[in-house]
């Protein structure tokens, strides 16, 4: 049997699929050999559909999240119509959420619920004996025109029992010489990215994260992590890392071990992570800067502790904001904020109050983004009792595209204005142009400035 994973993303990315390649390597360990991945990221259109036309594959799995699924239904469609008798399994965060709309899709034969690895495995078990499809938890099929939903499949406890990535299905290569993104600007090059736990126990209304991963955070034991970089630097010669767990530094005592045991293998490893204000303090993260962080990036959404407390559902205070980013500061680490603007709910002088607030914080860098309301979260609900969603199109729930939600209160185009403002208010102030030079060390961190600087200059004209 041949299976073939399709990733139907065609725009530049630094982060390769891990998602998928865990899959792939799960399957690959049960016995399932003949396993390829069609990753188009730094390719065309046509690349796909050549490689599609090829009718060598008896199962197509498709990750999809909200913002690609058009273009995954494209993908499926085009191979339902050369290859019928392939079997189309999509999985992600849309299929999951949205799992009903996707199987009703003619092209669709199944949808895998949450974490893939299992279910994708136990399904391939049951298709190649032809055995019961409803014994397969996680899945979701058609049987005589009526829609299935097996039980939800339990969480993955241990995540030491599964391989590593197979990135060797990837187009590594491509993604260690892409120089744009923050692992391309932040750390030493070639770079890439590492899941180490999975799960987020926190309740903030605008992430959908533990509908596939639950909101309870199951770590890998630090020997599995850095049995993973060794391989990591061994195959790939990688010097830097990104982090990209939904937050990395949300348990001391893990992160004190992870260092200790970087500490003793002398590595020269530089990284990049994500946190969460309230999870850290000055001593974790001065043990963090000692084995090579070069960077965090805490979410911080808004300046108001209103909407922080009653729409967001944060769980941070504005004090632990400002400590947090000072603290990083003291130690050495250079800081994202990423901050919302058109949060549902909110008001005018609340947006203001975000804008003043990410002037007061010790920020190497502030990200000033739309919101965009994702579907199933509890935000898209709010944003429905103080606006509208305007957008037509899965397309439309693109970070980087236009304005989506349209409050009650506020024009969509006053709120493209307070983000542009947002920008240049923080980058052009002298104060924050007399400490970008004054950090400058080496070379390398002018190359760095640049970089940045490139990249903030693409947002502006794209706002």
């Amino acid at each position: 049997m041949k299976i073939l994973f399709l990733i139907p993303r065609l725009e530049a990315n630094t982060n390769p699929p891990l998602g998928v390649a865990y899959i792939a390597a799960y399957i690959r360990s049960k016995g399932y050999g003949d396993v390829e991945i069609l990753d188009p990221t730094f390719e065309d259109m046509n690349y796909v559909f050549n490689r599609l036309e090829k009718t060598d594959y008896d199962v197509l799995g498709i990750s999809s999240y909200t913002m690609n699924y058009n273009l995954s239904l494209k993908f499926a469609k085009y191979v339902k119509s050369k290859n019928k008798n392939c079997k189309i399994v999509f999985g992600g965060i849309h299929p999951t959420i949205l799992y009903e709309d996707v199987i009703k899709e003619n092209i669709t034969d199944y949808v895998v619920i949450g974490e893939g690895e299992y279910t994708f495995y136990e399904l391939l078990e049951t298709i190649k004996n032809s055995g019961n499809l409803n014994t397969v938890d996680g899945l979701v099929f058609k049987q005589n025109g009526q829609i299935i939903k097996n039980k939800d499949r339990v969480l993955i406890q241990d995540l030491n029992s599964l391989p590593f990535p197979a990135r060797d299905l990837l187009p590594m290569k491509n993604y260690l010489n892409a120089n744009y993104g923050r692992t391309a600007w932040s750390v030493k090059q070639p770079a890439t990215s590492i899941v180490t736990t999975r799960g987020c126990p926190f309740h903030c209304t605008y992430c959908s994260s533990h509908l596939m991963f639950g909101r309870k955070t199951r770590y890998r034991s630090i020997e599995n992590i850095l049995s993973e970089i060794d391989h990591l630097a061994e195959k790939y010669n990688i010097k830097g890392l990104s982090i990209v767990d939904d937050t990395f530094i949300i348990n001391k005592d893990h992160i004190y071990k992870f260092v200790d045991e970087l500490k003793k293998r002398k590595y020269k490893m530089e990284f990049i992570c994500n946190g969460r204000v309230d999870t850290i303090d000055k001593g974790v993260l001065a043990a963090l800067k000692s084995v090579g962080c070069e960077g965090i990036a805490f979410g911080v959404e808004s300046g108001s502790q209103d909407v922080l407390d009653n729409i967001l559902k944060k769980g941070i205070k504005l004090e632990q904001v400002k400590d947090a980013f000072k603290w990083s500061y003291e130690v050495g680490i250079p800081t994202d904020g990423y901050f919302m603007i058109g949060i549902p709910g909110e008001t005018e002088e609340d947006i203001k109050e975000t804008i003043r607030f990410s002037k007061q914080l010790k920020a190497t860098a502030s990200n000033f983004a739309i919101n965009i309301p994702m579907p199933k979260t509890e935000l898209y609900d709010i944003a429905l009792r103080h606006g509208d969603i305007t957008a037509k199109s899965w397309d439309e729930f693109n970070y980087t595209g236009k304005t989506i939600y349209k409050p009650k209160n506020i024009s969509q185009n006053k709120l493209n204005e307070y983000r542009k403002k947002a920008i240049i208010s923080f980058y052009f102030r002298p104060s924050y142009f007399i400490e970008q030079l004054l950090s400058i060390r080496c070379f390398d961190d002018i190359l760095k400035k640049v970089k940045g600087f490139y990249m903030l200059s693409k947002t502006l004209l794209r706002s």
